[in-house]
């Protein structure tokens, strides 16, 4: 997986997370050692505190019967200073040599999104084991290259059989790395209800009003895709308010942190601007939604879990990969220019056919197998206890490997 820098400030960050590492290395070797001695520590580390990093955080907090502890490790000030509003104990500000002495200590570093500063920690010689939880399935296959950075992984727990015999044939993994586990972000699926209750709350939402979510795949500067079909993002919008106002709906304009097209959707009486650094709760998010519309995000497939429309833009694929899916193979209602969009969201909103929803849920049973029961979080901690030769809580639930 390669470094996403991605603007100055996380240079920077990125430039002062690897001096707060060497210097620890250098001038606490000992005492770093020492420490792992005494309390077994899982860090979290990603590229926000979010998805399964969050959910497996919030779950280990809660809990005071794991035999190890959990802590989230960020080098972006001011997520650490925001995340102490919600959070009073387990956070580390890892470009302070202080911070980065307790990521040494670790026994274990949970990663999303790949390795990213902490694949010095393999080049340094440390025995901190590395595990991945990634932070979504996608329709795009990448090429086994890609995975290099993670061949000295101990552990990648993946959502079914089917991505263990992907990442096995396809990508070179061994099944002894491979543990299906299920994603701990698609527990809160269990219960929904509450959930969605609490977003329309946080955001606003008549009891009863319909929320369309456009949330398409970020694209590097000058690519299409995020505003389509050629269109202003201007012209976009304005469409989209008339199509909500007519509807009783509210459309959630949701793009990634460094989207060029962030703002595009304020100032419309019918639109919400949401993007992903404001709101980066995912998936409590989509609970509340009636109709995505998205291109090949891997939003998608979290959101088909909860068997609802889906509206793909038919845009090129952000990058050159392995293998894509088809849009019919993604089990949904596919839009190559603006009328069709605003038809296939009505659609959507009004009930689609019956065999795009058996599309959709053969999709979900191949990609989550039996791994929706709401008990993702425990068989993390299962496979985690068996890394660490530690004892799992009573009642954890067994992890297929």
């Amino acid at each position: 997986m390669k470094l996403d820098l991605g603007s100055w400030a996380s240079v920077a960050a990125h430039a002062k997370g690897v001096a707060a590492l060497l210097l620890a290395r250098l001038r606490g070797r000992r005492r770093c050692e020492a420490e792992a001695l005494r309390t077994p520590t899982v860090t979290l580390y990603g590229h926000q505190l979010a998805g399964n990093l969050k959910a497996f955080f919030d779950y280990a907090l809660d809990r005071d019967d794991l035999p190890f502890a959990v802590q989230y490790a960020t080098i972006d000030r001011g997520e650490y200073a925001a995340l102490q509003e919600t959070y009073d104990r387990g956070l580390v500000l890892a470009t302070r040599v202080g911070g980065m002495r307790r990521v040494l200590a670790s026994t274990c570093l949970m990663t999303s999104h790949g390795p990213g500063l902490f694949l010095l920690l393999r080049r340094l010689g440390s025995q901190v084991r590395f595990v991945d939880v990634w932070h979504g399935l996608g329709f795009k296959q990448q090429a086994a290259r890609d995975y290099d950075s993670m061949r000295h992984y101990a552990a990648l727990f993946l959502s079914s059989e089917h991505f263990r015999k992907v990442y096995r044939e396809d990508y070179g993994f061994d099944d002894s790395q491979l543990a299906v586990t299920g994603y701990a972000r698609m527990d809160s699926f269990r219960d929904w209800r509450e959930t969605a209750a609490r977003v329309r709350r946080e955001l606003d939402l008549p009891e009863g009003r319909r929320v369309i979510l456009y949330a398409p795949t970020w694209r590097g500067a000058g690519e299409a895709g995020e505003i389509p079909f050629g269109l202003a993002a201007d012209a976009l919008m304005a469409r989209l308010d008339e199509l909500a106002a007519r509807r009783d709906a509210t459309v959630l304009f949701r793009l990634h942190m460094n989207s060029q097209f962030q703002g595009a959707g304020k100032g419309y009486d019918h639109i919400i601007d949401l993007p992903q650094r404001a709101y980066p709760h995912t998936n409590d998010l989509l609970t509340a939604v009636d109709v995505l519309v998205t291109d090949w995000s891997s939003i998608a497939c979290d959101f088909g879990a909860l068997d609802r429309p889906v509206v793909y833009l038919d845009t090129p694929e952000p990058h050159t990969h392995l293998k894509t899916f088809d849009w019919s193979d993604r089990a949904g209602r596919l839009a190559g220019s603006l009328p069709e969009l605003l038809d296939a969201i009505e659609e959507g909103l009004c009930g689609e056919p019956d065999d795009l929803q058996r599309r959709r849920q053969a999709m979900m049973g191949l990609w989550y197998g039996d791994t929706l029961d709401g008990r993702c979080a425990e068989r993390y901690t299962n496979a985690l206890c068996a890394l660490m030769g530690l004892e799992p809580p009573s009642g954890a639930q067994e992890t297929s490997t």
